[in-house]
C-alpha cells in the first residue's frame, strides 16, 4: 500500500471557522489521537498570534508523541526586519516546536499590494527566513501562498518564489490554493510545471474549499505524485473550509490503495471526526461523507429491500472500515420490509406475526405525530414494546416536574424541579439552564448518579423541534428529537405533545430508558 503524509491544520485553519474554539486540555487529547492514528504533523497554532495560541503550541510540544510532529505556524520576516529580529520567526523558536511552517508570498500582486515591496526583497525574505530557522535545527515547511492564482498572473514570478524556498533548504514546498478557485485540471498543470523547479518528493498541497473542490483537488495532487497533503478534520476552516481529511483519507485508501495512517487505525476515523466536532464546539453533520452518523442511511422501502438482498446495491463501500455502518430508517414511506430490515439491523430477528404487530404500532404512532426516521433509540424501544418486553426495567418514575422562567425584558432565568421515585425512594432535584428543557436536563443529571451510580455519563448533543400541524397555531403538536452521546455511541429519541416541554420530557425519558436498557 502506498504511503502519504497527512499534515493536519485543524488547530489553526479549523479554528478560523466562525464559532470554533478548543481548550488546551482538548487540544492535548486531539494531538494524542492524531499521534495514535499515525498523522505525520499537527499544526498547533500561529505562534505570534497571541498568548492562547502560544500556550497551546507549548503544551503540545511538551507531549511525548511517537508519530506526529508538532508544527508552529508563522510568516517570513518583514521587509524591514532581519531574520534574527523577526517577530514571527522568534515566536516559533520560543514555542519550542521542532517544525516551522512559514507562509510567504508567491503571487506578484501580493508583493506589490500587501507587502508593498519588490520582487527581489520578497525573495530575500523567503530565503533568509528559511535559512535562519534551518540554522537553528528546525524542519521548515514553506507554504507558497496563492501559488495557483500566481501561476495564472505571472508564472515566472511564482516559480521563482518556490525556487528560492527550495534553494534555501526548505524541507517541503507546499503549493497553496488559497482562494479555493482552482480546478483539478489547473492543479495538475501547475504541479507539472512546479516539478521542473522543485523535486517532487519535496512538494505538498494545501487547498481551500470555496468552490467545493478542496478534496478533489487534493486527490488530483496525489495522482500527480504529491505525498504531503494538508487539510482539516471535517473540512473546518475559514469561509468554506479546507480539504476534508475525513473524506480524503478513505477516498485515497479505497480508490488508490494509499494510506497515511498506522495499520488498523482507519477504523477510528469516524470516532476522530465526531470527537473533533465535539472539541471544536461544532455540530457534526449527520450526512457527512464516510463519517456522518447517517452516511449509510436509507429509508426508502425499495432501497431497503434491495440492500437486504445485496448490501452493496446502494452503499459504495464497507463503512465499518472507517468505524461507521450502513443503517435503515423507518418513516411514513416505510413498509413492512423496511421495518423488518431496521429491526434486523438493531439485532432483532422478528417472525411474520411480530413484524405485523410492530408495523401496526408504528402506524398508530405515525398517526399521533411521531416519526422515527431520525430517532433510532425510540424505535428500538418500540420494538421491545411490540415484543412484549419491558424496556423500562428499573427506570425511575417521575412523580412530577415543574419549570419556572423569569424574565426582566433582557435576561431570562429558568429553574426546574423534578420529583423522581425508584423502588419507593423519592428524590427531588432542582436544576437551572438556558430554557426549560436545559433546566430539566440539568435536574435529571443530578438524580441519575444517585439512582444509577454505575451508569456511564452521557450528555445532550442536539435538540430539534418541528411543528406537526401548523394550521392548529398555538395548539399545534410539536415533535422533539433529542440526540444524546457518551464515549461509545450517539442515540436519538423522539417525543410528541401539544406542550413543547412535555414533548421534550418524553424524549428525555426515552433517552434515559434506552441507555439504561443497553447498559443493563
Amino acid at each position: 500500500m502506498d504511503k502519504w503524509f497527512a499534515y493536519d491544520t485543524t488547530l489553526r485553519d479549523g479554528l478560523q471557522e466562525n464559532g470554533r474554539e478548543i481548550t488546551i486540555a482538548d487540544a492535548i487529547k486531539y494531538a494524542r489521537k492524531l499521534d495514535e492514528m499515525g498523522f505525520a504533523w499537527c499544526e498547533a497554532g500561529f505562534a505570534s498570534a497571541g498568548k492562547d495560541q502560544m500556550e497551546r503550541i507549548k503544551a503540545l510540544v511538551g507531549l511525548e508523541l511517537q508519530n506526529t510532529k508538532i508544527a508552529a505556524f508563522g510568516r517570513t520576516r518583514g521587509k524591514k526586519e532581519t531574520a534574527q529580529n523577526a517577530a514571527d520567526l522568534n515566536a516559533i523558536l520560543a514555542s519550542g516546536a521542532k517544525t516551522a511552517t512559514l507562509v510567504g508570498k508567491a503571487r506578484k500582486r501580493d508583493v506589490k499590494n500587501s507587502l508593498q515591496t519588490d520582487e527581489k526583497t520578497n525573495l530575500e525574505m523567503i530565503s533568509e527566513s528559511i535559512q535562519y530557522l534551518k540554522s537553528r535545527g528546525l524542519e521548515v515547511i514553506f507554504d507558497a501562498e496563492h501559488f495557483f492564482d500566481g501561476m495564472k498572473e505571472d508564472e515566472g514570478f511564482t516559480l521563482k518564489a518556490v525556487e528560492a524556498a527550495v534553494k534555501s533548504g526548505a524541507d517541503w514546498i507546499v503549493l497553496c490554493d488559497t482562494n479555493g478557485a482552482s480546478t483539478p485540471q489547473w492543479i495538475e498543470k501547475c504541479i507539472k510545471l512546479a516539478k521542473k523547479s522543485v523535486p517532487l518528493k519535496k512538494l505538498g498541497i494545501h487547498c481551500h474549499n470555496d468552490r467545493g473542490r478542496g478534496t478533489s483537488c487534493a486527490e488530483t495532487a496525489y495522482k500527480c505524485g504529491i505525498r504531503h497533503i494538508q487539510g482539516t478534520i471535517n473540512g473546518y476552516g475559514e469561509r468554506c473550509g479546507n480539504t476534508d481529511l475525513s473524506v480524503l483519507i478513505p477516498n485515497l485508501y479505497f480508490d488508490e490503495n494509499a494510506t497515511c495512517l498506522e495499520g488498523g487505525k482507519l477504523v477510528q476515523l469516524s470516532r476522530l471526526s465526531h470527537m473533533t466536532a465535539e472539541f471544536l464546539n461544532a455540530h457534526h453533520r449527520s450526512n457527512h461523507p464516510w463519517v456522518g452518523s447517517l452516511a449509510g442511511y436509507t429509508e426508502a422501502g425499495m432501497h431497503a429491500s434491495g440492500m437486504l438482498r445485496d448490501p452493496k446495491s446502494y452503499i459504495h463501500a464497507d463503512l465499518s472500515e472507517v468505524g461507521n455502518r450502513a443503517s435503515y430508517g423507518v418513516s411514513e414511506q416505510s413498509g413492512r420490509s423496511s421495518i423488518a430490515v431496521k429491526a434486523n439491523e438493531m439485532g432483532f430477528d422478528l417472525n411474520k406475526d411480530e413484524i405485523q404487530k410492530l408495523s401496526k404500532i408504528h402506524s398508530e404512532m405515525l398517526e399521533d405525530g411521531y416519526s422515527f426516521a431520525g430517532a433510532d433509540a425510540s424505535f428500538y424501544l418500540l420494538i421491545l414494546k411490540a415484543l412484549g418486553k419491558s424496556h423500562k426495567g428499573e427506570i425511575f418514575d417521575s412523580g412530577k416536574w415543574e419549570t419556572i422562567s423569569t424574565g426582566n425584558g433582557k435576561n431570562v432565568t429558568t429553574k426546574a424541579k423534578i420529583e423522581a421515585i425508584l423502588n419507593k425512594e423519592k428524590i427531588t432535584s432542582p436544576g437551572t439552564g438556558n430554557g426549560p428543557v436545559d433546566a430539566l436536563n440539568s435536574a435529571i443529571n443530578k438524580i441519575l448518579p444517585k439512582f444509577y451510580p454505575n451508569l456511564p455519563g452521557f450528555h445532550l448533543t442536539d435538540y430539534r423541534v418541528k411543528i406537526i400541524d401548523p394550521e392548529a397555531a398555538t395548539r399545534a403538536k410539536v415533535r422533539v428529537i433529542i440526540e444524546s452521546s457518551n464515549d461509545e455511541e450517539t442515540w436519538a429519541t423522539v417525543g410528541v405533545h401539544e406542550n413543547i416541554i412535555q414533548a421534550s420530557w418524553f424524549a428525555l425519558e426515552q433517552s434515559i430508558a434506552y441507555i439504561l436498557y443497553k447498559t443493563k
